[in-house]
């Protein structure tokens, strides 16, 4: 076993079958991992980066052919990942990225930009080892799958699952707030159903942003779904979505306003609704509120405190 020092990482390496160099394991911490300038690595090795909570960024080169199993499951603030070379169907194995809730693009030489953002949502919370795997990424063909793999997922009941434990091959893995590390089953709570639906809203509002080849019978289906769980509603987890999970996006916002069309007193509920430090977010909703002369942006304003 040979260290390879790397920033704040200390990583043991081995010798590979096919002559390049795999990564075992690591010590240390470090928020980018940046190997791009170790051109003999080919493999990261199953759960080599498992649980690498302070990980933001990480860096590939060329060279590599396989991303393990597990390899950076559970790295919880990991959001970009750029591979230096093209992708190759079956680089990333099973898992590679599960629980990494962060993640926003995995990015290949070449690949378009919707595509970067969409292979990451199949990593993690869309959880679709065919799509990550196949042969035709970034295609027509791919994106039309993909989308049939969204809708099948949003018509299934938010609360189907609950009785699944989340496992890492071992009883290291699990739902944060849900299951237990251990492995104890989590049961069909309200807590559940809630980490669901967000989940499947938050892959709907990326999937619109990140529209490349999207139909509009699609649209129309996302935007049914996001709209039965709008501001007001029994179970309102598109609204959170938007307001915690994605910050208060005002292109987001946008997308929202297209889709639920409130009128002028939910509009002025909405505003109400978003507490003081939400200024970009309620500065938006009274700027859209005036523009489409259904909102009291007024009173909303004076409550701003801009």
């Amino acid at each position: 076993m040979e260290e390879i020092r790397c920033g704040g990482f200390t990583l043991q390496s081995e010798l590979h079958s096919d002559g390049g160099r795999v990564i075992r394991g690591y010590e240390g911490s470090d928020p980018v991992l940046d190997l791009t300038g170790n051109c003999d690595i080919t493999v990261i090795d199953r759960k080599a980066f498992l649980s690498c909570k302070g990980l933001k960024k990480v860096f590939l080169p060329a060279g590599i052919r396989l991303l393990d199993e597990w390899a950076f499951s559970k790295c919880s603030n990991l959001k970009n990942v750029r591979l230096e070379g093209a992708f190759a169907p079956g680089i990333l194995g099973k898992g590679a990225f599960k629980g990494c809730d962060s993640l926003s693009s995995i990015r290949f030489a070449g690949m378009d930009e919707d595509t970067v953002h969409l292979l990451a949502l199949c990593a993690n919370l869309l959880e679709n080892d065919h799509l990550l795997r196949a042969d035709d990424v970034g295609s027509v063909g791919w994106y039309e799958k993909w989308d049939l793999y969204l809708l099948s997922v949003l018509a299934t009941d938010d609360a189907e699952g609950s009785s699944r434990v989340a496992l890492c091959g071992e009883e290291d893995i699990s739902y944060d707030g849900v299951g237990m590390v251990d492995g104890e089953m989590p049961g069909e709570t309200e807590e559940y159903v809630r980490h669901a639906a967000r989940n499947k809203c938050l892959i709907c509002f990326k999937r619109l942003k990140y529209a490349s080849h999207l139909s509009e019978v699609t649209r129309k289906k996302i935007g049914d779904y996001l709209s039965a769980r709008s501001f007001g509603s029994a179970r309102p987890y598109a609204w959170q979505t938007l307001t915690e999970d994605l910050e208060g996006d005002p292109e987001y916002f946008g997308m929202y306003l297209d889709i639920v069309d409130p009128d002028a007193g939910v509009m002025d509920e909405m505003i109400r609704s978003l507490n003081s430090t939400r200024v970009q977010a309620r500065a938006y909703l009274i700027g859209e509120a005036a523009k489409r002369g259904n909102g009291n942006g007024g009173d909303a304003f004076d409550d701003l405190f801009l």
